[in-house]
């Protein structure tokens, strides 16, 4: 049994075990439970329905319905029985288990002082399947990269396209000769669990998990001398902030945002993209990541 089938179906419960186990694993993004409604897998170019006697369909009637209780039952089971234990992730929209997977959690939220303090009620889950690629970061390095010398750089792209695994492994490929810290505010680059991260992230990795960008990268100047800060998805003005103070005290910075073009990011971001050096625009080919353009952002100043 392979990696990712055995740490999805061993928190599994027996209703629908034997039912994936049946599924082809082999490029599965997504397994989506809604209550009353059947189970979907997501594939990279097609999606299914999770079939009553095991395996897959296109059939609607023959598909495999989630109940509520069933929702609840799953959480309690990814939650190692100790939902308490879990309400911080589970407030927060998801909960991280061993190898990164995240389980997406849909419900009622529970208010207090117009904040949500939790989610109960639980009618939905969406099991996202983790898979390390290394080498994603290759066709990045040497722009990001030369000798000893790091640029600041920002990865452009459309949703979807990975730059978020090609993020991760330009902090592997960086650590075996520089101090590396992940501000992972959504836990998605080190995918931690615990506080451990799931990931290979590089042996001169440190990750801050969970914290807002702009606090992540103030207390990673303060406590851990990076000689980089990698994040993700930036774009607001608090972010744009803490970077310009991370570059004043001679720092890098490799980050991501969305985008269809490194124009459209000039044209609508320009102040942001002053802080930085080098902006690269990925798209998908056969289904990887590829770098489409680099631009070096000095020869615009």
């Amino acid at each position: 049994m392979d990696k990712v089938r055995s740490e999805i179906l061993s928190k599994m419960i027996p209703e629908y075990k034997t039912a994936l186990n049946a599924c082809s694993f082999h490029n599965l993004q997504e397994i989506r439970f809604r209550a009353d409604r059947p189970v979907m897998l997501y594939y990279g170019d097609r999606t299914s329905f999770l079939r009553k006697e095991g395996g897959e369909t296109d059939a609607r009637e023959q598909a495999l319905a989630a109940s509520q209780e069933d929702i609840a039952r799953m959480v309690g089971a990814f939650c190692r029985s100790s939902v308490y234990a879990y309400q911080e992730e589970i407030k927060g929209g998801f909960i991280t288990i061993r190898g990164g997977h995240r389980i997406g959690i849909s419900g009622r939220a529970v208010a207090e002082g117009g904040k949500v303090i939790n989610i109960g009620f639980f009618s939905g889950l969406n099991i996202r399947l983790a898979r390390e690629f290394p080498h994603s970061a290759d066709g990045c390095m040497k722009h990001i990269c030369a000798g000893n010398r790091i640029y600041n750089s920002i990865i452009i792209s459309p949703p979807g396209v990975g730059k978020t695994t090609v993020l991760r492994d330009c902090a592997r490929q960086l650590s075996s000769r520089f101090k590396v810290v992940i501000v992972d505010e959504r836990s998605e680059l080190a995918a931690c669990g615990q506080g451990v991260p799931q990931f290979d992230v590089g042996e001169q990795t440190d990750v801050l998990d969970g914290f807002p960008k702009p606090e992540g990268i103030t207390h990673a100047l303060r406590s851990l001398s990076p000689d980089v800060i990698i994040t993700d998805e930036i774009g607001t003005e608090a972010d744009a902030a803490a970077v310009g103070e991370l570059l004043k005290g001679g720092c890098k910075i490799i980050t991501s945002m969305h985008g269809y073009s490194i124009d459209e990011a000039l044209a609508k971001k320009r102040q942001l993209m002053k802080l930085f050096e080098t902006a690269i625009l990925l798209g998908r080919n056969n289904g990887k990541a590829e770098v489409q353009q680099c631009l070096k952002l000095w020869e615009l100043q």
